[in-house]
């Protein structure tokens, strides 16, 4: 009886050993794909939880932990949690060192799981890092095609046609997977504004208020390059639209904008002014605009992570790219 005793406390333990070794093994030993656009990565398994990074469409991940609908994941040293609806388990590795060298090669240099981009400018720094102030490993041209590895706060690390690995500030990549063609053509735009543009006047009284209540209303409007109406802006196509509902007309392209109306100074800046950026990191050429809302807050079409028309902080990446303002209304 004490022998049967022992026995059957023995399958116990066993079993649960089995059980822990198991979950330990599937923890460490599984990858998945991610099946969701721009994937949120957060601190905890909660949608609480802070984001740390995101993951492009693709992107082989290996799979850590779960807990509660959530897996706890990494790709080339970014770990965090993501919801199990949007990672699909693809398999499992070998153990030992063999099993994290598969999982960086399969993350960076399969082409077939990872989303690609063209340039959509000309000169483009791909940087060491993250930040404006990072190395230059590469330059490229306009047209230029990279893989997405993955995505960071704003910035997409990419890999080049050569080999090479470093960040592009995701304004200047055209995802290709998107519905965003590059070869949409700018359209032509009458300088003289139409009669509906001419009897909306902006009250001076408020300053813009009036055209910052108006541009809000296209926020969520999707990111097209060369697009300059509400099926798709582009940065300078957003503000030439927004400026001619109010009988100013402003030119196409950013760097010329940048020469029209009067130069304030960032400290002087007031909801409706003109803000521009160059976000190569050079500060030798304009290349991105956005209508100042107030509060250190500026609107814009943005080729970034959402492809959208939304409201960014002028710190940061931006606080850095600045390049000058001009305000159109007294």
């Amino acid at each position: 009886m004490i022998k049967k005793g022992k026995l059957f406390v023995s399958s116990i333990v066993a079993a649960s050993l089995i059980t822990l070794f198991s979950s330990s093994v599937f923890a460490e030993g599984k990858f998945g794909t991610v099946t969701g656009d721009n994937l949120n990565i957060r601190k905890s398994p909660s949608t609480s939880g802070d984001v740390v990074t995101s993951f492009a469409k693709g992107i082989k991940v290996k799979i850590l932990d779960s807990a509660d609908g959530w897996y706890k994941v990494t790709c080339d040293n970014m770990t965090g949690w993501a919801k199990r609806d949007f990672i699909s388990v693809t398999g499992s590795s070998s153990t030992g060192s063999s099993t994290k060298s598969s999982s960086t090669k399969s993350s960076t240099t399969s082409s077939s799981t990872t989303r690609k981009g063209s340039l959509n400018t000309d000169g483009v720094n791909v940087r060491a890092k993250a930040n404006l102030k990072a190395e230059v490993v590469a330059s490229l041209e306009k047209g230029s095609t990279v893989s997405i590895v993955s995505y960071s706060d704003g910035w997409y690390k990419v890999k080049t046609s050569d080999g090479t690995i470093g960040w592009i500030f995701a304004d200047f990549i055209n995802v290709k997977s998107t519905k965003v063609s590059r070869s949409v053509q700018v359209p032509s735009v009458k300088t003289t504004p139409s009669k509906s543009t001419k009897s909306t006047k902006i009250d001076t009284s408020t300053g813009g208020k009036d055209m910052i209540s108006y541009s809000k209303k296209f926020l969520g409007v999707r990111y097209v390059y060369g697009g300059s109406s509400p099926k798709g802006f582009d940065c300078s196509g957003f503000t030439q639209y927004v400026f001619r509902k109010y009988g100013i007309s402003i030119n196409r392209v950013a760097a010329d904008q940048a020469k029209q109306g009067k130069k304030v100074k960032r400290s002087e800046l007031k909801s409706g002014d003109l803000v521009f950026f160059d976000t190569n990191g050079g500060h030798n050429y304009i290349n991105h605009v956005g209508l100042y809302i107030g509060n250190g807050k500026f609107i814009h079409a943005s080729s970034g992570s959402r492809y959208k028309v939304v409201i960014s902080e002028m710190a940061g990446f931006y606080d850095d790219a600045y390049m000058t303002a001009r305000r159109f209304i007294n």
